[in-house]
């Protein structure tokens, strides 16, 4: 049965192969003969009007010789002062202007007369030879011309120019006689070639006709006489395939009949969708609809799986629209919302539906409802969330004890030693200022006992703060980061603090400011011991809403995700890790940017509160 179908099938391609083969070749055989009858009567049609043209050229050239000789016959009557003098100056003149007009169209050098035809080179050599005399004639009769202009009087100079006219003239006309008798041989010679043409192209129509008869007309009547055999077989084959496709019927019903069973099955126990095979909804099971909160002829045409929130296109359209992966099967999980706004996930399995001849025209979708778990899930990540978020907040409260205690140490230590190393040193440098010496041995060792005190007192002093500035609980953040360049400068010249005007009006919080210090504090010491930088760069401005500070230097630079990994194993003593720990502490971002070579910047952003702001 299925044979049968696909001789029916294949009969009936075959009937259009036929009929548009006939088509074929009868526009072949039309526009074959058709395109040779035009072409030679387009060509011959051109051929006769450049014969137009050639008798125009003849003309113009006869022309040319009755002019040659009224310029002549104007010249002798104004030399013999027959007639009016001023008709005759005039008639000279315009025909002079006629004759240079027609000689230069007619070479091909002058566009006053239109000629659409070409001298052949015959022609073009017989014009080269008269040019010599007719730029004899036209000279000798400008000046002529002129001459009876002007009114003069001299007979011997007025014969002598006429003279020379009347022999430059008999050659021109000559050449000229000799040129209308090369146009008239070249016209006979194309009127000849023309006749020759038109019965080649006679021959050449005769001839194809011959052929399409031979070639196209008698097989294709026989092909006629074999589809009409052929149809009458077909028409026995008819008889018998329609006895068989009712038992087809039968059988079809039947499958269905199981694939309605098998439908049923699948709308009443998971999620349906069928869609065309560009991902439009062309069917939605009513399962799909309550999750949905979409009616069935609302979803129909719409795209499938389309936010509509965002609008934009679901990510199983990647798979779609992929000629590569548009035919494989596609499994994933899809978010979307109902109509209600209300959110839910499906997880689904996209199937391709591909046709007997291979080609895909539809997609089934089948999903199942996991809202729920997805839902569990997300519970699940926010309560991670939320204990990774209290165990950074109980660290930062940690850190935050730890360096209140450390600073909290550091300023008791810094007062001791202060207080109390210091005044003792102090009062020791005063001692040994009021020894007297008794010689000169005695002097040089009370100077350099002196010059020990004093580096000691200096030494203690930079340790002290270091520990904690006393300027810094005194007068604030500015006036700290003056006195540690101002302590640095001693031994390193290159450092300077930058400052934007008013900065000092700008007022935050002491913690904020023992933070910030601590951190240019670490970046300097850092830029001193392990750079090598010639100059090192501390900038303080403010924009109102942050306080900026950055300490840039122009050292060698170093890898920071390796120094940031030694210094939180404790391999290196450049405090990175503690620096990004007192930045965020204080609610500031630190960043660090150093390339090797070229230096490196450290760059802090505190928020500063609108309630701090300085008195203006």
């Amino acid at each position: 049965m299925v044979l049968k179908e696909r001789t029916v099938y294949s009969n009936s391609i075959s009937d259009k192969e036929t009929f548009w083969y006939f088509n074929i070749m009868y526009a072949f055989a039309l526009v074959a003969t058709a395109t040779i009858a035009i072409v030679s009567q387009v060509y011959v049609q051109s051929q006769l009007t450049n014969q137009l043209e050639s008798g125009k050229l003849i003309n113009m050239a006869g022309r040319q010789r009755m002019l040659s000789q009224r310029i002549t016959k104007c010249c002798l009557e104004l030399r013999l002062r027959e007639g009016n003098q001023a008709e005759g100056i005039e008639e000279l003149k315009s025909t002079l202007a006629d004759w240079k007009s027609i000689h230069l169209s007619l070479t091909e050098r002058g566009d006053s007369i239109s000629f659409n035809f070409n001298n052949s080179e015959l022609i073009g050599r017989m014009y080269e030879v008269i040019e010599s005399p007719y730029e004899e004639i036209t000279e000798q009769a400008a000046s002529l011309l002129q001459f009876y202009e002007e009114g003069k009087n001299d007979s011997v100079w007025e014969r002598e120019k006429i003279r020379l006219l009347l022999d430059n003239e008999s050659f021109y006309l000559r050449g000229m006689d000799a040129i209308v008798l090369q146009f008239e041989e070249e016209a006979r010679e194309k009127v000849a070639y023309l006749k020759q043409v038109e019965l080649l192209s006679l021959m050449l129509i005769l001839v194809t006709l011959l052929l399409e008869v031979l070639i196209i007309f008698h097989p294709t009547a026989r092909r006629i006489q074999r589809i009409i055999q052929s149809l009458v077989q077909s028409e026995q084959h008819a008889q018998e395939i329609s006895t068989k496709l009712t038992e087809l019927n039968v059988s079809l019903d039947k499958s269905n009949k199981e694939v309605k069973d098998i439908n049923f099955a699948l709308d009443e126990a998971t999620i349906l969708i069928r869609t065309n095979e560009f991902g439009i909804i062309t069917y939605a099971n009513e399962k799909y609809c309550q999750i949905t909160k979409y009616e069935q002829r609302q979803l129909i045409g719409k795209k499938l799986f389309q936010n509509h929130h965002s609008r934009e296109e679901s990510i199983i359209y990647d798979h779609i629209n992929d000629p590569q992966q548009g035919t494989n099967t596609w499994r994933g999980e899809i978010c979307d919302h109902a109509q209600d706004d209300s959110l839910f996930w499906l997880d689904v399995t996209l199937l391709p539906i591909v046709s007997q001849e291979g080609v895909l025209y539809q997609y089934l979708i089948i999903c199942s409802n996991i809202t729920k778990r997805k839902q569990t899930e997300l519970k699940l990540a926010q309560f991670n969330e939320e204990k990774l978020q209290r165990q950074r907040d109980e660290q930062k409260q940690t850190s935050y004890a730890i360096i209140s205690g450390q600073e909290k140490e550091r300023k008791r230590m810094s007062q001791e030693i202060h207080d109390g190393i210091g005044q003792m040193l102090t009062a020791l440098k005063f001692g040994v200022e009021a020894i007297p010496a008794k010689d000169d041995k005695s002097d040089k060792l009370l100077q350099d006992l002196k010059g020990q005190l004093h580096d000691i007192i200096r030494e203690i002093r930079r340790i002290s703060s270091d520990l904690l500035p006393s300027v810094l609980d005194d007068f604030g953040l500015v006036a700290a980061l003056r006195d540690l360049v101002k302590t640095v400068g001693y031994s390193h010249t290159g450092i300077e603090l930058l400052e934007e005007p008013g900065i000092e009006k700008i007022h935050v919080n002491k913690t904020v400011e023992i933070g910030v210090y601590r951190v240019v504090q670490e970046a300097v010491n850092n830029s001193l011991k392990y750079s090598d930088a010639s100059e090192i760069k501390i900038k303080l401005s403010s924009d109102f809403e942050f306080l900026h500070v950055s300490v840039e230097d122009n050292g060698r630079g170093f890898d920071i995700k390796k120094a940031m990994i030694d210094s939180k194993s404790t391999k290196s003593g450049n405090g990175l890790a503690n620096m990004h720990e007192r930045a965020e502490l204080i609610n500031g971002q630190l960043a660090i940017i150093s390339t090797k070579g070229k230096g490196t910047v450290v760059s802090l952003q505190i928020p500063i509160e609108q309630e701090v702001y300085g008195e203006d």
